[in-house]
């Protein structure tokens, strides 16, 4: 079965996307002066790949295997560099060139305004080269060892290191710190940072742990994941308005490049040492990373409408 859709929904929110998608999204808002409006729209983002992988699915005929981990770089240091600064540089320029376009015939801000966006553009095309080149030198190769090597000693101290790194990843996610600034600010501090953060690890920790029991028992990742979002569903109706748009977005920014290449390699390293011989056993982590979320701040969104219902909470909240 072809997996690997369910990840690509979050693996297209990234460090880059989210805050666009959500400054869209907060200027869509303040043009219709409604705060309601401010998120969602990252979550509706992750969608679009979704149904489009689903679609290649149908045409797409058996899986590739997989036998050994391999942690030795075929690619020297310095042509690896050059490759990613290539990457950086096609994947950043139709960004760069919308940016330009606007500016010049549409918002024609102040010259102080073009050049901290130009230096935000340097500094994103730096950070993004470092980390990739980073990431594919050793980081990937470490958390594939590493997944190898603990599946290989022990099943239940694998579960523990992958709800602790499920839990320590999301820190490190810089869109959560972006969604979770721009909720603070935009709702007043009535949802503090902190409750979502928190509720975010906890919805990436649940998450790698239901993964890795997955893999354990050789279970279909729709087994777990349609019971998900058939909760996500049956609660919309009873989560307050505010909780959900955030919720979908919260999914989105889990999957940011942390998750994506330090969880999912330590999955497909678990997965070879547990025995699975293909590589569709090892996805559907990123997509149970970004549905848990959802539904975390879902059922926080729950017992936020009943403390209302109950007093405890202003209405006008």
């Amino acid at each position: 079965m072809f997996l690997s859709h369910f990840d690509s929904g979050g693996a297209t929110t990234g460090p880059v996307a989210v805050p666009f998608i959500m400054a869209l999204g907060l200027g869509i808002s303040a043009s219709r002066d409604n705060k309601n409006d401010s998120f969602g729209y990252t979550g509706i983002a992750s969608f679009g790949p979704i149904i489009v992988v689903l679609i290649f699915g149908l045409f797409s005929s058996g899986e590739t295997l997989i036998s050994t981990v391999n942690i030795n770089n075929q690619i020297t240091a310095f042509a690896l560099f050059f490759t990613v600064l290539k990457e950086v540089s096609v994947a950043l320029a139709p960004l760069i060139i919308i940016g330009v376009v606007t500016e010049l015939f549409f918002m024609k801000l102040p010259k102080i305004a073009e050049v901290r966006i130009f230096m935000g553009f340097a500094y994103s095309f730096i950070g993004m080269v470092l980390f990739i080149f980073a990431v594919k030198l050793s980081f990937i190769d470490i958390a594939r060892s590493l997944g190898y090597k603990i599946a290989s000693s022990h099943d239940i101290f694998l579960i523990l290191v992958g709800v602790c790194l499920g839990f320590a990843v999301v820190l490190a996610e810089p869109a959560v710190w972006v969604l979770a600034e721009e909720v603070e600010t935009i709702t007043e501090s009535l949802i503090q940072r902190k409750l979502l953060i928190s509720a975010i690890s906890i919805g990436v920790s649940i998450a790698t742990f239901l993964h890795l029991i997955r893999l354990m028992n050789g279970l279909s990742v729709l087994t777990i994941l349609l019971p998900i979002y058939f909760l996500i569903i049956i609660l919309l109706p009873f989560s307050h308005p505010s909780f959900i748009a955030i919720a979908l977005d919260s999914g989105g920014v889990a999957t940011g490049p942390m998750s994506l290449s330090f969880l999912l390699p330590f999955a497909l390293g678990a997965n070879i040492a547990i025995g699975n011989s293909s590589y569709s056993a090892s996805f559907g982590l990123i997509g149970l990373i970004a549905a848990l979320p959802i539904l975390i701040l879902e059922v926080l969104g729950v017992i936020f409408a009943v403390k209302i219902k109950r007093g405890e909470i202003g209405k006008n909240a």
